[in-house]
């Protein structure tokens, strides 16, 4: 089973301080360039798997769809007290926004046409309000 990284990607502790990876902080930039540019999550992980650029220090480049969507959502490259800026709340949000819609209009496509998501379980006789349901609780931004 994977491990999960206790400092994300990009970052690395110098002394008792959180500071940026050099590296790690291209690679940050580049998978939000990528997916801003139309790349899938999946793309932008085989790009950096067949780079050879690893995930953990020292170990595989084995990378997954996942880690590329946790770095996309991870809000400390925003900056914080503990963690430096990496990407400009610009580019973030832009990432993020990209990343919403896109869910927003799969699930529409998969879900209109013929069966409705409810409760952690697949439903084709439920007759429920379906847009919704789809966008209960979503802000548009």
């Amino acid at each position: 089973m994977a491990k999960n990284r206790r400092i994300p990607f990009g970052y690395q502790m110098v002394k008792g301080v959180i500071t940026t990876n050099p590296i790690e902080v291209y690679v940050v930039s580049k998978i939000f360039a990528e997916y801003l540019k139309g790349k899938s999550l999946l793309e932008i992980a085989k790009e950096l798997q067949a780079e050879n650029i690893p995930y953990y220090p020292c170990e595989s480049n084995i990378w997954n769809k996942n880690m590329i969507k946790r770095i996309l959502e991870n809000d400390k490259y925003l900056g914080t007290e503990l963690y430096p800026q990496i990407i400009s709340h610009d580019i973030y949000h832009r990432a993020n926004n990209k990343k919403l819609k896109k869910a927003t209009n799969i699930c529409i496509e998969d879900k209109l046409e013929y069966e409705a998501w409810y409760l952690g379980h697949w439903h084709t006789d439920k007759r429920i309000d379906k847009m919704h349901f789809l966008f209960h609780g979503v802000e548009v931004l």
